[in-house]
């Protein structure tokens, strides 16, 4: 992730299948110390600095993953002693060739960090008690946010704009919260229901959504057998509702644009009882064959794949009665489950996502047949990526009207923005942070 830019959970299954790292237990471990290293770059780093008077930019990267990884471990999670963080990590550091010659300075940095801390007394506090005790003052409130929660200055500015000071700050903490887990039973398998009613897994079922789990505990750890054979779809709860705002009925044709891996697909096609069509538009091959791979293990035999750029002209001419676009974002809304996208995106990321967005949705409306329904969506909670586009598309087609969520779909309406839409910010309800609506022609 530090070089290529990897998606977390991608990278990570992709390591701990080549480890053949097979144990859940170890799996989760492995995942909770990645995602927390990832989480916390930012508090990680001055924490380092503090402790060695050098910035995390002067020190060799692989070696400050390790002090991040060491010192996350050895601050925020309970399993190992503090000592055995350290020597592990200091071990790795000596095996690795990378990272030999600075086995001395990562043994050095991480026990004077744990010094530092201890002699303020700040050992078991939260990281963001020891950041604002150990790092240097702050310029500004935005500065404040961004080095307590581990946020970048461009992001925490934002969002004092957008939503006030307290928000903002609301906003980052539950963004650095475990995200919980949601399954969505997969109604196009047989016996999945008694399949995850004898798993080990404490199931809830979520109120007013159908085919929806939470899970209390013993969560599937990533490659677990009940998802790898297609009786589960691990999906957020803000997907989901945002999936259910289109719900097309079986025999319908259905485009699912910028359909990525398939989740939303998999949740049409199991309300469509496999019946209909579903014309999945995605412009990379990689996403179209992994979307064919869920497909198959989700049981899903009416999705069409068709490579296409969803900002141009689409590769077929017919039009739509039911389209999704979920379209490409800043995933502001998805921190939490994505963390790493608090460090690869800059701050010109929104206004480049808000101009591929608006020649999406004009595509999308261009194919929506009189009488039918477009739902637009992202996963971020940026107002340029989502209410500003829809007002935008409506003011450029009088032909086309936002049908309210209170109508779309009246058990959401608890989370219907004053303009109608769908809108949840990061951990309201358990959701992602989420913006849909719902448009109709004629």
């Amino acid at each position: 992730m530090e070089t290529g830019q990897a998606h977390i959970d991608r990278a990570l299954d992709a390591a701990l299948g080549s480890l053949k790292i097979n144990n859940p237990r170890d799996r989760r471990f492995a995942a909770e110390l990645v995602f927390g290293a990832v989480r916390y770059r930012r508090s990680l780093d001055a924490i380092v600095a503090a402790a060695t008077r050098r910035p995390a930019e002067e020190i060799d990267p692989p070696a400050c993953a390790l002090l991040r990884l060491g010192l996350y471990q050895a601050l925020a999670m309970d399993r190992t002693p503090a000592s055995a963080a350290v020597n592990e990590s200091v071990n790795i550091a000596k095996r690795l060739s990378a990272t030999r010659h600075l086995a001395g300075f990562v043994n050095g940095a991480l026990r004077g960090a744990l010094r530092m801390v201890a002699a303020k007394k700040l050992t078991g506090k939260p990281l963001h008690d020891i950041v604002r005790a150990v790092a240097p003052k702050p310029r500004d409130e935005a500065e404040a946010l961004g080095l307590i929660h581990s946020f970048p200055d461009w992001l925490a500015r934002r969002w004092i704009k957008n939503f006030g000071r307290d928000t903002a700050e609301r906003i980052m903490r539950d963004s650095n919260r475990r995200a919980p887990v949601f399954l969505r039973v997969n109604r196009l398998k047989p016996g999945a229901q008694d399949r995850l009613a004898k798993s080990d897994m404490e199931l809830e079922p979520v109120p007013g959504e159908t085919d929806l789990l939470l899970v209390r505990s013993q969560a599937p750890a990533p490659g677990a057998r009940i998802i790898d054979m297609g009786f589960a779809q691990p999906q957020d709860l803000a997907s989901y509702r945002a999936g259910s705002l289109l719900s097309p009925p079986p025999g319908a044709n259905v485009a699912d644009v910028c359909c990525g891996r398939g989740v939303k697909t998999g949740q049409f096609a199991a309300g469509m009882n496999n019946r209909g069509r579903i014309l999945c538009l995605d412009r990379g091959m990689p996403a179209l064959e992994e979307l064919q791979a869920n497909m198959e293990r989700l049981g899903v035999a009416i999705a069409l794949p068709a490579r296409a750029d969803a900002a141009l002209p689409w590769p077929v001419r017919r039009r739509f009665d039911f389209i999704f676009l979920d379209a490409p974002c800043s995933g502001t809304g998805v921190l939490r489950r994505k963390p790493e996208g608090k460090w690869n995106r800059g701050e010109t990321l929104v206004m480049d996502m808000a101009r591929v967005q608006q020649r999406a949705l004009d595509q999308a409306a261009n194919a929506l047949a009189p009488g039918g329904r477009l739902v637009y969506a992202v996963c971020s909670i940026e107002p340029e990526e989502g209410v500003e586009q829809i007002e935008s598309l409506l003011a450029r087609n009088p032909a086309l009207r936002r049908v309210p969520l209170r109508k779309a779909r009246p058990p959401l309406a608890p989370f219907e923005s004053p303009q109608g839409d769908f809108f949840t910010l990061p951990g309201q309800d358990g959701m992602d942070g989420f913006f849909a609506s719902a448009i109709t022609r004629g």
